[in-house]
């Protein structure tokens, strides 16, 4: 018999889509739930939230996994899916939104590189405070970005966008409001 932990992602889907081995399926849900918690986490702050949403996550990964066509990693699907799924729940829950302070922001229609830099030079508990202020949307494709270290491409994927331009764009204005809610908070102080 095969010891299921040494099977890839790949063969443990097929083995679970093929054959409905219950052991494929815990063994694909015990490699990434610690993952996807920790991704919940990180866009939601609350260990309790996080693990609501974990397991909201993977029995929505178990109902879909038949539409997994392999065009990209397993991980990088579920990935797809915690970030929707934590999205939608930020859209409907979180409490302070980027768009009830727009208002009290003057956000540029272009900012300078050097002041990108210095907002992302900015220490991390600083950081975080005006990351939990933007649009979640906005606070994903940075955490994305320079936390986890995706690439446009990856990024497109994870968050549905429909092209590299379009990527690239948010991923700018997402900069541009992290710079006003610098300058409107941080620069005050």
């Amino acid at each position: 018999m095969t010891n299921k932990d040494s099977l890839s992602d790949g063969q443990l889907i097929e083995l679970y889509l093929n054959n409905g081995s219950q052991v494929s399926l815990q063994v694909l849900c015990e490699r990434y739930e610690k993952k996807v918690f920790s991704k919940c986490y990180s866009m939601t702050k609350s260990r309790e939230v996080a693990e609501d949403l974990r397991q909201d996550i993977m029995l929505k990964m178990i109902d879909k996994l038949h539409l997994f066509k392999g065009l990209s990693s397993y991980s990088t699907w579920l990935y797809s899916i915690t970030y929707n799924h934590c999205i939608e729940h930020l859209r409907k829950y979180k409490r302070v939104r980027f768009d009830d302070l727009k208002d009290l922001l003057d956000i540029p229609d272009e900012v300078a590189d050097d002041e990108i830099e210095t907002v992302l030079q900015l220490r991390l508990d600083r950081i975080n405070f005006l990351l939990e202020l933007l649009k979640p949307e906005d606070k994903a494709i940075l955490l994305m970005k320079y936390k986890e270290g995706f690439d446009l491409k990856q990024i497109m994927e994870i968050s549905q966008i429909s092209g590299a331009s379009a990527t690239k764009m948010r991923l700018k204005r997402a900069k541009a409001r992290l710079m006003a809610l610098y300058n409107k908070f941080l620069l005050e102080v």
